[in-house]
């Protein structure tokens, strides 16, 4: 009645870690997994210690002599690791770069020699403008204004205005950007134990042994694609209405009146220009001022999203001492044996992460992160294996453990993270030949 006592305790504290791993991880294959792992472990450990009772009366019996040293060569098949995926993406990160402040830009100033046309007048170019061999080459009598009010006698300027655009760019980033939060298992994969079994006691139908093995499980493979950064962008554009004032010096210039219309020969045209004072060709000074008036451009969209491919490859090696504890049943037909053991697991691991980033579906950037580990693991196995002894010297034999390895492996690749859960369940199915 203990026992069972023990084992109900056991399959309670089972059911609350059941729950807080489903509280933690909301992800229903992860818990179909734990939970069958420690149903199993536990199940197992129950029919050690029902075997343990029901092998006493035998242990105590007149010991007869036993086989010698067997070897056994088992076809195995796991279903799989647990394993969990965290982190950001290098998306998100870049993404950054994508959130920017408002834009203007302004139209460019040229203030080199230059014809000039404003709204109340012009400044051109006459033949000894920008020649180095005239007597004033920055000055030209090619210009004319409208209007009175463009002089300024205090710093005696003329002002003349024309109109421009300048282009604002506004950006706005809205969508999903969410961290990595994914859990799996890895492939189901095929192996192979070699153990040998040597007998310490042989009693009636009871036998105590010793047990040596050694396991290799060389493709526990996980592949996963995912999507963790997708994201719209959205720029629109406008043009602002710009009033330019370029300023000339006309000191010591005697100023025609207003609706003064230079020409290109000036005093030397047909019929000449009289009078034709002559002003610099380029401006004093140029001053850029916005109307409030606007036109709408253009806006666009961009959608952005990246791809996350995951390629992780696993061996996993074992070396396992242990004892076997076997009954007979049903004129030796049945073999019921119960293992526990303990176990030294070599975990090498290869994995592979790799991000494109889409814009528009189309490929805009790329990385790519590599990594080799190898952890040297200590655990413990708990296995059942039952044979039917179908021929006297032909058997069909079945087997089930669970090789409980308490720490998890990490591995960081990039901006994502691997945690992998090296706890597995192994189940054995061979036939056998008695020589």
């Amino acid at each position: 009645m203990s026992s069972l006592k023990e084992a109900k305790r056991g399959m309670n504290t089972a059911a609350v870690h059941v729950r807080k791993t489903q509280e933690n991880f909301m992800l229903f294959p992860s818990i179909i997994h734990l939970h069958l792992s420690f149903f199993l472990c536990l199940l197992l450990s129950k029919m050690f210690l029902l075997f343990c009772l029901l092998f006493f009366p035998a242990l105590t019996a007149q010991e007869t002599q036993g086989p010698g040293i067997s070897v056994r060569l088992t076809p195995l098949y796991c279903p799989g690791l647990s394993l969990r995926l965290r982190g950001s993406s290098y998306a998100a990160a870049w993404s950054s770069s994508l959130t920017r402040a408002p834009v203007l830009t302004l139209p460019e100033i040229l203030s080199g020699y230059a014809d000039r046309v404003f709204l109340n007048g012009y400044v051109r170019r006459d033949p000894g403008t920008g020649n180095p061999a005239a007597v004033v080459p920055d000055s030209t009598w090619f210009w004319g204004y409208d209007q009175a009010s463009q002089y300024n006698p205090q710093e005696q300027t003329l002002s003349m205005q024309k109109i421009s655009w300048a282009q604002e760019q506004e950006f706005s980033l809205s969508g999903l950007q969410c961290p990595e939060r994914f859990s799996s298992h890895t492939d189901a994969a095929l192996g192979l134990e070699l153990a040998g079994e040597y007998p310490l006691y042989c009693r009636e139908s009871c036998q105590l042994g010793l047990r040596l093995a050694w396991m290799v499980i060389p493709d526990l493979d996980f592949r996963q694609q995912l999507r963790n950064f997708a994201c719209c962008r959205h720029s629109s554009s406008r043009l602002l209405e710009v009033q330019e004032t370029y300023s000339y010096d006309v000191s010591g210039i005697s100023l025609p009146p207003p609706g003064h219309a230079g020409t290109y020969l000036g005093p030397f045209d047909s019929p000449p220009t009289t009078p034709s004072p002559v002003i610099p060709n380029q401006p004093l000074n140029i001053d850029q001022t916005l109307t409030g008036n606007s036109l709408p451009a253009d806006s666009h969209t961009e959608y952005y999203r990246n791809q996350v491919r995951y390629d992780l490859h696993c061996v996993s090696q074992e070396l396992q001492l242990g004892l076997t504890l076997s009954q007979a049943m049903y004129a030796d037909r049945l073999v019921l044996t119960v293992s526990p053991a303990a176990a030294l697991q070599l975990l090498s691991l290869d994995a592979k992460r790799g991000e494109t980033l889409y814009v528009d579906n189309r490929s805009a950037a790329a990385w790519q992160d590599h990594k080799h580990l190898m952890r040297l693991l200590p655990g413990l196995i708990i296995a059942a294996r039952l044979e039917y002894h179908f021929h006297p010297r032909w058997y069909l034999d079945g087997s089930a453990a669970f090789h409980w390895y308490p720490k998890e492996v990490e591995m960081t690749l990039g901006p994502g993270k691997i945690t992998l859960q090296s706890s597995k369940i192994i189940f054995g199915l061979s036939l056998g030949y008695c020589f």
